[in-house]
């Protein structure tokens, strides 16, 4: 999951394939960086982390997860964190990771769907 709480929420799934987790994590840091997002702005978590495989409850989770971080203004850590992914460098990656509870600063702003291209 990634939650950026500044008025906006994004989400990902990282499959644990190195070179699936590889190409999202460059391709997440190529939109992010373009964005002008700075260095370590942008949380990463992971409900693995706090509840294990969860299979095809891991969207549902991530959501409830998102929605309690709103909720609470609480990022909660990624627990059990040892080895991060080797291509993540958190001097000029757009995301950080945390390893214990942070105040998350939330942004209201009114819902406004994405128009897609077709």
């Amino acid at each position: 999951m990634l939650a950026r709480l500044h008025g906006r929420v994004d989400r990902a799934d990282g499959v644990d394939a190195v070179v699936g987790d590889r190409t999202e994590l460059q391709s997440m840091e190529r939109v992010f960086g373009d964005l002008g997002i700075a260095p370590g702005a942008c949380v990463l978590g992971s409900i693995k982390s706090s509840i294990g495989h969860s299979k095809a409850a891991a969207g549902v989770a991530s959501i409830i997860k998102v929605a309690l971080c709103l909720h609470h203004r609480v990022l909660p850590p990624t627990l059990n964190l040892q080895r991060p992914n080797p291509y993540w460098n958190p001097e000029t990656s757009p995301f950080s990771v945390r390893d214990r509870p942070h105040p998350a600063h939330v942004v209201e702003t009114p819902f406004v769907p994405h128009r897609y291209v077709r």
